[in-house]
């Protein structure tokens, strides 16, 4: 009998993968999906609940839009972090700038 042979396909190391889901630059991509996730997931409730068509819609959006202020503040922390995070360069470059013009 032969001996199974092991596949040698490399493994992804948990590192990395936490890497990618609390990278900050996706972070507004995150947000988006758990915001469409919440919508799928009210819209299947309201139509379990016997909702059709307008009211199905109107209703989804506005469930899903109450639950991700509590189930979502995290994320719009992270977002807003590094919307700050962007402006704080950018104004540090606009004086970097400001201050090398005016030695000259």
């Amino acid at each position: 009998m032969p001996e199974p042979v092991e596949s040698e396909a490399p493994a992804v190391p948990v590192a990395s993968y936490r890497a990618v889901v609390h990278d900050p630059r996706l972070a507004p991509l995150w947000y988006t999906l758990a915001r469409l996730g919440l919508l799928i997931v009210a819209a299947g409730i309201c139509y379990a609940l016997g909702a059709r068509g307008w009211l199905l819609l109107a209703l989804a959006f506005v469930i899903s839009g109450i639950a991700a202020v509590p189930l979502l503040s995290k994320q719009r922390g992270s977002i807003s972090a590094g919307i700050v995070s962007i402006a704080d360069r950018l104004n540090k470059k606009i004086d970097d700038a400001a201050a090398s013009e005016d030695d000259e």
